[in-house]
């Protein structure tokens, strides 16, 4: 679960990072994203409907995206919001193939340090 401070909440936010931000784009996934007011990392997703018409699927590739999120916190630069936009196709994902595309996603957007181990 994806605490309260790391959340985009208003429409405005999002309009904002919607509209003013840098774009990238993998798989069936798209990423904007803006340096933010605070010093916090905050995200947001939008599924629109016509990836799954069924609220379950919608609700379970969010809980999947904020997972994801949730467990590399650490690895984020510091101040920026993100918003995740997912397109049609998405929903046939595994776990697996969803956390390498968000990963690479903010990799690519130089959002996410990993720093590689040598053992």
């Amino acid at each position: 679960m994806l605490k309260k401070v790391y959340r985009l909440k208003n429409q405005k936010d999002f309009k904002k990072v919607l509209k003013e931000g840098r774009g990238l784009k993998e798989n069936f996934l798209f990423l904007k994203f803006l340096l933010g007011k605070g010093k916090t990392n905050r995200f947001g997703i939008i599924i629109a409907r016509n990836v799954s018409k069924k609220a379950v699927v919608r609700n379970k590739i969010k809980r999947r995206i904020k997972s994801v999120i949730a467990q590399n916190l650490r690895h984020f630069k510091e101040g920026f919001d993100c918003v995740f936009v997912v397109l049609p196709g998405f929903e046939n994902k595994s776990f697996f193939e969803i956390k390498k595309t968000v990963i690479n996603l903010l990799t690519k957007a130089r959002l996410f340090n990993v720093k590689k181990d040598n053992s």
